[in-house]
């Protein structure tokens, strides 16, 4: 595949740029700029400024917050593909929080001004951002609503379900589960023990697997998953 066809099976691949037109997918892939992280590298950093948007096409990164020097409140695990960076399309202001790569990660990136020269041309692009948008507030509004109806072990349930891979792998470190869980390393330790007795998950390892899926979803309070 060339490079362009590369850039726009990655774009298209993403909720926010799946149903454009060619012509608009060719458009934006021909301004997006390919990019590669290492693991523990900064994909995007709180503060800096916020002038591009992030589609990654392989690998995960952990999105956090520094409220103080030392303090870090991880937001969410995001894996391929997904979008990173969706704040800074409404005025171009520092990045709200950061990114950190946890293994190796690919993606493009779109530069603010190249995508407001595209959108001015493209109304179904327009509207495609505005819906991503808002699907980024409803998600902050479930996640703040679950920090508050959700005790720590159903937390733990619902960030193992969104961090596990196809195989049901969970290869994030017990200090970033626990981070993303809003809990500590110890509390996180009972928790994963009484799921193991229970045969929810198996840590083997630095890794925990998913045993069933269905129990965990009970008991991060999410309905019954749809059978295929």
């Amino acid at each position: 595949m060339t490079q362009a066809a590369v850039a726009r099976a990655t774009l298209s691949s993403v909720g926010l740029f799946a149903r454009l037109d060619d012509d608009v997918l060719d458009a934006l892939a021909a301004r997006a700029v390919a990019r590669a992280w290492a693991p523990g590298a900064m994909v995007i950093e709180q503060g800096t400024r916020g002038g591009s948007l992030l589609v990654l096409s392989r690998g995960a990164c952990t999105v956090y917050r520094r409220p103080g020097e030392r303090d870090r409140a991880a937001i969410a695990h995001l894996r391929a593909p997904a979008v990173l960076g969706e704040v800074t399309l409404l005025d171009g202001s520092p990045r709200t929080a950061s990114a950190e790569a946890t293994e190796p990660t690919e993606g493009l990136e779109l530069r603010r001004e190249d995508l407001l020269d595209v959108v001015r041309s493209s109304p179904a692009l327009l509207d495609a951002l505005l819906v991503e948008l808002g699907s980024l507030v409803r998600r902050l509004s479930d996640q703040a609503a679950e920090h508050v109806l959700l005790d720590f072990s159903g937390r733990v349930a619902r960030t193992l379900l969104d961090v596990a891979d196809a195989a049901g792998q969970v290869r994030l470190s017990q200090t970033r589960i626990a981070e993303l869980a809003g809990g500590s390393r110890q509390s996180l330790n009972v928790v994963l023990r009484t799921f193991a007795r229970r045969e929810l998950v198996r840590v083997d390892g630095r890794v925990v697997v998913v045993l069933d899926r269905a129990s965990l979803r009970r008991r991060a309070g999410l309905p019954a998953a749809e059978q295929p």
